[in-house]
């Protein structure tokens, strides 16, 4: 692809980026700030109880070590509360979240105490397809609805891809 084919492709993209958002917010109310705070939720619900617990001192005994993959989700949670608005904010919540999460993947879904941080590690065919076999809690039922691609859960993966995908751009640059 020549140079002038791509910087004429970004802005088109772009536009059809926000033309999806658009009919996303038309079809479920949520203007993109609740579709982002979704996005967020939905990580958390995945990730959170599938992080070790702040293990609990026992009597008389030094209090044990925070697990490392609890405190790279309580900064993950941190960062929702207070910094999702910005663009690093949303940045850094995802990239601790994907790495949360695939090593929740690649731990067969049990509680993880620890974690591979780097990018390189991350596969997104894996994350999306684990996504889509997640269910509620009762099991029975999937916890994303998919089918329709304007729903707030498709919604999630579209950010979750886009996510992914703008820091593997930084990474190729150096700045992530």
């Amino acid at each position: 692809m020549s140079y002038l084919n791509f910087v004429q492709t970004v802005p088109v993209f772009a536009e059809k980026i926000c033309d999806y958002f658009e009919k996303v917010e038309l079809k479920t109310g949520k203007n993109f700030e609740k579709v982002v705070e979704k996005y967020t939720l939905d990580f958390d619900s995945i990730v959170g109880d599938r992080v070790e617990k702040e293990p609990k001192p026992r009597k008389g005994e030094p209090t044990p070590p925070t697990p490392r993959a609890r405190k790279y989700y309580d900064r993950a949670c941190f960062i929702r509360k207070n910094n999702k608005d910005s663009e690093r904010g949303l940045l850094d919540y995802s990239r601790l979240m994907f790495c949360l999460y695939m090593s929740i993947i690649n731990n067969s879904f049990k509680k993880i105490e620890d974690l591979d941080f780097a990018f390189k590690s991350l596969n997104l065919t894996k994350m999306l397809e684990a996504m889509c076999r997640e269910t509620t809690l009762l099991g029975r039922k999937s916890k994303f609805d998919i089918k329709d691609p304007y729903s707030s859960d498709r919604s999630t993966f579209v950010i979750t891809v886009i996510m992914f995908y703008y820091m593997k751009s930084k990474e190729v640059i150096g700045e992530y």
